[in-house]
């Protein structure tokens, strides 16, 4: 038996199917990223803007109530319109998790258990991916491997864990491509509704394979118009009930949140720039051997190929036209590639950049605010992305002979990964921290007293604030909710609501009994001529201003020295 006939056998087994892409996402993930953030009471790794409102949106979420639809959250945001769908806590595994906040510890986090769940996916849907191209193990062992080492993917292992969910992607491109596959409908509304309880920016791109391949269907006369409309809707459907339990329509007056599309977009150059957020910095230089390309300040998320992957399709070039007369794509294919390209045209934006040269296309001003909500439009690439990963390897795999395919395949793998360590090996250093509290500034007595005091934490004004996370760590701490609330969008009109009562109870001295007040610099001022002197504390504690209503007339509670009106 020789050694082709070997690897065939091995990746038949049925055994083997499973055990294999297992073992590849496992390993990856203790490579990677460690064994730190598998432990379930660790958060000292998430004290960062962006992991801190993750984690958070959880420790309020777990502490709610039951309410329907399932996803509200009111104790992170309070009026400002809260869900653990803003909060990108990944509603999923919240909903998983919240039965059984009861049995688990007091401090508990599972975005480590994320991780690996999405590297072990991600070798799962690329082993079958390859599968289509090959059933050699020896092939498809290096092959998939390159999907783990991914630098879009790796990269978001920098805040942003609900996106670390690239399986995602690869499995709807899997779907897409296995086009003998059985229940594909069952599938697709799986696949759907779960991107819908994973993150936002990666539903539409889950949304729209799925419509490319209905369109495939309809094509190739495998659905009839009927039929795929019927299809289309129960995914649809599927697709509006996740959201709406997860909270996303409790937004009802407009999506608030920042501008950027178009700042944050894709750079022309972005595939072989192994630099990232528009800097060319040791943290975000991605590999070893290439040059950072200069490019203009907050162009995008990183797209790097890979030194590795950008060798292979050098080796690749030669065979792309005889590849692409043998398959004939068009007219089967054709929904998917005019995708590729409005995903292309989406993530490049009306600001197109090569480099540090741009230039800005006009575009409708009705267009361009529906396109703010995907604003980092950058990262609607990943597709493509990935379909040109696919590409290359297909090429690889199909026109060399088995031997040197292997060995290509394992040497530039060895690049791969060898290269783009220097941009995970500092994540994986971040990552390696073991705690199960943050530091935190609320260090008087004061603070422990307030906690029983109070039901609520609120700040003026309401929203963001450069320190959401302290305040809003010491309000879960002590099971109390909060308006310092760093949330991925806001209901605009709730906000403003809130925003104007909070200036109004700063002129007037009037504030809710049951909340403590940490009042922004800008209206202290306004704070100590209008506060009631004789109830209301007003005092500066570990460099937070605090209004404590009817502090005073607690006998048991510290009376800390108050402000005076002539001091700010």
């Amino acid at each position: 038996m020789n050694g082709n006939d070997r690897g065939r056998l091995l990746s038949a087994s049925p055994l083997m199917d499973h055990i294999v892409p297992i073992l590849l996402g496992v390993a990856a993930f203790f490579l990677v990223i460690g064994p730190a953030p598998l432990q379930v009471s660790n958060i000292s790794w998430l004290t960062g803007s962006d992991p801190a409102q993750h984690y958070l949106g959880w420790a309020f979420y777990r502490q709610s109530p039951w309410d329907f639809p399932i996803g509200v959250s009111p104790g992170f945001g309070l009026e400002l319109g809260s869900s653990i769908f803003y909060s990108d806590s990944i509603p999923i595994l919240a909903f998983l998790f919240k039965p059984f906040s009861f049995f688990l510890p007091e401090t508990f986090q599972y975005l480590g258990l994320w991780y690996l769940l999405c590297l072990i996916l991600q070798a799962w849907f690329a082993w079958r991916l390859i599968g289509l191209m090959t059933d050699d193990v020896a092939l498809r062992l290096p092959a998939t491997a390159f999907f783990l080492f991914s630098p879009p993917m790796l990269w978001m292992l920098h805040g942003h864990e609900a996106l670390f969910g690239h399986w995602l992607i690869l499995g709807s491109l899997y779907l897409c491509f296995a086009v003998s596959l059985k229940r594909r409908q069952l599938a697709w509304s799986a696949l759907t509704m779960l991107a819908a309880l994973v993150h936002s920016y990666l539903l539409p791109m889950v949304l729209s394979l799925c419509l490319s391949d209905l369109l495939r269907r309809l094509i190739t006369k495998e659905y009839r118009p009927l039929a795929a409309v019927r299809g289309g809707a129960i995914i649809l459907a599927g697709v509006v009930i996740a959201l709406w339990q997860a909270g996303f329509f409790l937004l009802k007056s407009g999506f608030g949140g920042k501008g950027g599309f178009g700042y944050y977009s894709m750079n022309a150059l972005a595939l072989v720039n192994p630099a990232a957020s528009g800097f060319v910095t040791k943290q975000d230089k991605w590999s070893y051997f290439m040059p950072g390309v200069p490019h203009l300040e907050g162009t995008g998320d990183l797209l790097f190929l890979g030194s590795g992957v950008l060798l292979m399709a050098l080796l690749a070039v030669p065979f792309v036209i005889p590849k692409m007369k043998e398959l004939q794509i068009w007219p089967k294919w054709s929904p998917l590639l005019l995708l590729f390209v409005a995903l292309t045209m989406f993530a490049l934006t009306n600001n197109i950049a090569i480099g540090t040269i741009d230039f800005r296309l006009p575009i409708p001003s009705f267009i361009l605010s529906i396109a703010q909500s995907l604003r980092c439009s950058a990262r609607m690439f990943w597709p493509v992305y990935y379909f040109i990963y696919l590409a290359i390897l297909y090429l690889v795999i199909s026109s060399y002979g088995r031997k040197t395919a292997i060995g290509i395949l394992t040497c530039l793998l060895a690049l791969q990964m060898a290269d783009t360590s220097s941009g995970w090996m500092p994540v994986r250093n971040d990552h390696a921290t073991v705690g199960s509290a943050w530091p935190t500034p609320f260090q008087s007595g004061f603070w422990e007293v307030a906690g029983k005091h109070y039901r609520n934490v609120r700040i003026i004004p309401p929203g963001d604030n450069p320190r959401f996370a302290d305040i809003a760590y010491f309000a879960a701490s002590h099971g109390m909710q909060t308006d310092a609330a760093y949330l991925a969008r806001y209901d605009t009109g709730s906000k403003e609501k809130a925003q104007r009562k909070a200036e109004t109870s700063v002129a007037a001295g009037t504030y809710d009994k049951d909340s403590l007040y940490i009042i922004d610099p800008l209206h202290l001022k306004a704070a100590l001529s209008s506060v009631q002197a004789e109830e209301d504390l007003i005092a500066r504690i570990d460099g937070f201003v605090v209004v404590a209503p009817k502090w005073k007339l607690c006998k048991d509670c510290p009376q800390p020295a108050p402000l005076k009106a002539d001091v700010e």
